[in-house]
């Protein structure tokens, strides 16, 4: 669906039995293994990313036995990671809020540069002392014209409605950006990428969460509506 919209997406397949793992391993290595169903980064951890076909085994063998679901296996996207807040104004239209960049440069030696489980949610690991957020994002205008057309192309694909956020990487070689994730329902939490992104455009908090709302009730009572 994304593709078809126009927006790159990684390279993968799912893998739902081990007898399915030739599929995995015609994709180009190194590899990053996810649930194929999920949320909030559960399962993803630093050793999600494997360079060999052992390493592809066992963790997707781990997802299989552990999680009890399929597991999603992707080429794995080298480069500069974003996180892309965006807010609905009209039939198939979105505003598209300051660029969120995840920074990993002090992670421990060695590690992935993944935003993981760890990073986002238990603060005394080494993964979420060494990753940051920053925003504005400190990108040029090709870039950032790049992810606006990209992130609304995956936000309309999906039908997204009222607010979205969606993952991207830049790739390192070619800078071609690559949608990772979509979120429907991002966080709305004080401190969560959202509104870290709304804040960024000067907006207060009542100010997003009201957009937000107004939006869904044009939908639904686009005429006629007492404010």
């Amino acid at each position: 669906m994304l593709r078809d919209h126009g927006a790159l997406t990684p390279n993968g397949v799912v893998v739902r039995d081990l007898s399915e793992l030739d599929t995995a391993r015609r994709l180009k290595s190194p590899w990053i293994v996810k649930p194929a169903a999920g949320g909030a980064s559960c399962g993803v951890n630093p050793g999600a990313v494997v360079f060999d076909e052992e390493g592809l085994r066992k963790r997707v063998e781990l997802h299989l036995q552990n999680m009890e679901q399929p597991a999603l296996v992707e080429e794995f996207v080298d480069g500069r990671e974003f996180t892309v807040a965006l807010l609905q104004t009209g039939n198939r239209e979105f505003t598209v809020l300051p660029i969120v960049e995840v920074l990993f440069d002090s992670l421990p030696e060695g590690s992935p540069h993944i935003y993981t489980y760890e990073a986002k949610w238990e603060d005394d690991t080494p993964e979420c002392r060494g990753t940051f957020l920053e925003c504005p994002a400190d990108i040029d205008e090709d870039l950032e014209e790049s992810i606006k057309q990209t992130v609304i192309a995956a936000a309309r694909a999906v039908d997204a409605r009222d607010y979205v956020r969606i993952d991207i990487r830049a790739r390192r070689d070619n800078n071609a950006v690559v949608v990772l994730d979509v979120n429907p329902n991002p966080a709305f939490s004080a401190g969560s990428a959202f509104v870290f992104a709304a804040e960024a455009s000067g907006r207060t908090y009542s100010q997003i969460l009201n957009e937000i709302l107004r939006s869904a009730l044009d939908r639904h009572m686009p005429t006629g509506r007492d404010d």
